[in-house]
């Protein structure tokens, strides 16, 4: 509702100051409004597609498809491939720039953007991986077994602080 209202209030705005002409501005301070207002109607026709998006095909058409509600992340992505559409539609049809020029120079940015953060993504995921398989190592093999029922003891009984557990891991826990 609310992207609704803001498009419509941008358009109706962009509309007087259409009309109105330079009756109330000077010529450069009129054309400097009329580009923001028609930057603002673009951001919030987006908002409202975006929107839609969400509303009638993630929230009703893939969750009844699906029966659970659509992974966060794909949502999101849509959500900043709006966003990134609408930047390049704001860019030709307000400034009048070339759409091939802007999707090369998008691609060129991804490109170094991918190479610059290369080692970065490798390691984390390198990282992820080799902590998932220490821990399932450990799991398997059962280097670290538990607490016998034994060694519990109720909270009132006095402890012995020289005893050590043992363990067959690193770090033997101490009680």
């Amino acid at each position: 509702m609310l992207p609704a209202l803001a498009t419509a209030f941008f358009s109706g705005i962009l509309s007087l100051s259409n009309m109105s002409g330079d009756l109330f501005l000077p010529a450069w301070l009129h054309k400097g409004v009329l580009v923001f207002l028609e930057i603002l109607v673009w951001f919030s026709g987006g908002w409202l597609f975006n929107r839609m998006l969400s509303l009638l095909f993630w929230n009703t058409l893939v969750k009844k498809i699906s029966s659970t509600p659509p992974p966060l992340m794909l949502v999101q992505l849509s959500g900043i491939f709006v966003l990134i559409l609408t930047l390049s539609l704001i860019a030709h049809f307000v400034f009048d720039e070339s759409t091939t020029t802007i999707i090369a120079a998008a691609g060129g940015l991804g490109f170094v953007l991918g190479f610059a953060v290369q080692g970065l993504i490798l390691d984390l995921f390198s990282g992820l991986a080799l902590s998932r398989w220490v821990i399932l190592l450990i799991v398997i093999t059962g280097l670290v077994r538990p607490l016998s029922e034994e060694l519990r003891r109720p909270a009132g009984e006095p402890q012995d602080c020289g005893q050590r557990i043992e363990t067959w891991s690193l770090f033997p826990i101490a009680i």
